[in-house]
């Protein structure tokens, strides 16, 4: 790596250390905006000392080949300066003059080569692979796919100097980590009362963040959740002025033209604006209209995150307990079968699932006709529930909605059933190269399905949509996760994190990783003969799996029995959801 290159990250390494100290978040690096960013006072929070301060970003070097110029106009692509004024510098004036570069990333693999194309000295071919894209929106999207680019040099006063830059800019992904970091911008459910996160990554420069957030929000989600979610600050509403911090650390938030909304819909926007800037530790914030105060019911004018903890799409009524199977009954994780007839072997359970505010049971037993689901209070009695030529049936699961749950039939039939009222099918017209699907896990939000899809390859995890609108409810096309490896089982630990076993030869490894597969990591493999069958997590909850026939927990980072001083026999344990 060059000298100067060197220098440049010892100090973007200083800055970055800043930053995650200031805003509490994870890497990930900045996506180039290709409008002026509104100006922003003082930063809503303290100081956040060299956060603000420019990346040291160096120019080209006097005499420099056509080789060296192209890999220094790479190298100062990792700048939070969103005019890109040192990147400028290894351009042609024309070029430096004209070029408007786009607001989306390719994250390329470290491995890139940066060579004279033949004879032709003039020319700079760049090859590498993208692994990955951020589009214009800070989505990211897992995508390999091979690059080759040519770049153009003239002579400009005896120095080489690019003709032809690129409209999506290349960065290493320890670049991007540098330049970028994750925010998650937050919509409602379709019922309004509940906050959904989408996970999205933005330059980071610290004192135009809340400016990024709003006009985020504004922009609306993501293509892959915006059919499962609303959003009450979609257009005309604008940003009538930047995002403005009060000296008491307030912010100020200025918009215009809104249309007509009830009290619910302001509350809705409310949430979604306070629960967004989270991202800045924001302590209060004053919305207005054309700078006439939002009169929200139930609120003051000065709101704070305490007012929309209601929409907390992790926040649960009841505390979640944990449970498994043994002998057919179910049992909590303390020992105790439950108190209904689903406690009692003569049941028969084999897989089972609990509503999210935990008063709902429904699970699946053998008959000699084939697999039944079986559903009811948890507390009262079960009933059957008749799906006549069933051969198999997943593992049901609750969402948001307590009053339904949704399994699984033959593979391919993705069934609702409500509480009261008759089983329905959920169409899913974009199945992509899904045969077949063996488990379903709704969030527990109710806005997204987790699946693990029989491929040609093997079992592989997706990722789905929840829609529901005046045409009934379906999913929308399932996104692949993970897609290198097979999957065995899967559950939420949030409405952001997936945790999954992954099939590592004859191991399972657990795996974590967010819902936009930006990152990943594993945590210790239970000590198992064979391979972990199952995996269950929640908010703030021991994660629990099994294997061998006995159900174990995850107490820091060693698994140990579910009940302390005691091997629980068992299978298939589940928090409710």
């Amino acid at each position: 790596m060059p000298r100067r290159l060197l220098q440049n990250r010892r100090v973007v390494g200083l800055v970055v250390v800043a930053l995650l100290v200031a805003l509490g978040a994870g890497g990930c690096s900045q996506i180039p905006t290709s409008s002026t960013p509104i100006i922003v006072g003082n930063a809503p929070t303290a100081d956040p000392g060299n956060a603000g301060a420019p990346l040291t970003v160096l120019g080209p070097e006097k005499g420099a080949s056509t080789t060296e110029v192209v890999r220094g106009f790479l190298d100062a692509l990792v700048s939070n300066d969103p005019t890109f004024e040192k990147a400028r510098e290894f351009l042609t004036p024309d070029a430096a003059k004209d070029w408007q570069p786009g607001s989306s990333v390719s994250i390329i693999d470290s491995l890139s080569s940066i060579q004279q194309n033949g004879a032709q000295e003039r020319v700079v071919t760049f090859s590498g692979v993208s692994n990955a894209v951020v589009d214009s929106q800070g989505v990211f999207r897992n995508n390999s796919a091979p690059i080759n680019r040519d770049y153009t040099l003239n002579k400009i006063d005896g120095q080489w100097r690019i003709t032809n830059p690129p409209d999506t800019l290349p960065m290493t992904r320890s670049d991007f980590d540098l330049v970028y970091s994750r925010a998650t911008l937050y919509f409602v459910d379709p019922t309004g009362t509940r906050v959904i996160p989408d996970l999205r990554y933005f330059p980071q420069n610290y004192k135009q963040r809340a400016n990024t957030l709003i006009e985020g929000l504004i922009t609306g989600p993501s293509d892959a959740l915006a059919a499962g979610v609303r959003n009450e600050l979609a257009s005309p509403i604008k940003l009538k002025t930047g995002v403005v911090s009060e000296d008491s650390g307030e912010l100020q938030i200025d918009l215009t033209g809104m249309p007509d909304k009830n009290g619910a819909q302001l509350r809705a926007l409310s949430a979604q604006i306070l629960w967004t800037l989270r991202d800045i530790s924001v302590k209060s914030v004053r919305i207005t209209v054309d700078g006439q105060p939002l009169d929200v019911p139930g609120v003051s004018s000065s709101q704070t995150p305490a007012d929309w903890e209601s929409y907390d799409p992790d926040a649960f009524g009841v505390n979640l307990t944990g449970y498994y199977l043994a002998g057919g009954a179910v049992f909590d994780q303390y020992g105790a079968p439950l108190p209904g007839p689903a406690g009692s072997v003569a049941s028969a359970i084999s897989s089972a699932a609990i509503s999210v505010d935990a008063t709902e049971f429904a699970g699946i037993t053998s008959t000699p006709a084939g697999p039944e689901i079986v559903a009811g209070s948890v507390a009262g009695p079960i009933v059957p529930i008749a799906l006549p030529g069933t051969t198999s049936l997943s593992t049901p699961s609750w969402g948001g909605q307590n009053d339904e749950f949704w399994v699984v039939r033959n593979g391919t039939d993705i069934v609702r059933v409500p509480v009261k009222g008759q089983p329905s099918l959920v169409a899913m017209p974009d199945r992509g190269d899904i045969l077949t699907i063996s488990s379903l896990r709704l969030s527990r939000d109710g806005t997204r399905a987790a699946i693990i899809g029989q491929t040609t390859k093997g079992p592989h995890l997706y990722l789905a949509t929840v829609i529901r609108d005046t045409t009934g409810v379906s999913l929308g096309g399932a996104v692949p996760l993970a897609a290198d490896l097979t999957v065995s089982s899967v559950t939420w630990l949030n409405s952001t994190t997936l945790l999954f076993f992954g099939d590592d030869g004859p191991r399972s490894v657990p795996y974590r990783i967010p819902i936009d597969d930006s990152t990943r990591s594993s945590f210790v493999v239970p000590l198992f003969s064979g391979r972990a069958i199952s995996i269950a997590a929640a908010p703030n909850r021991t994660v629990l799996c099994a294997g061998d026939g006995t159900v174990l927990q995850l107490v820091g980072s060693t698994w140990v029995s579910l009940i302390t001083g005691k091997i629980v026999s068992g299978s298939n344990p589940f928090y409710p959801g």
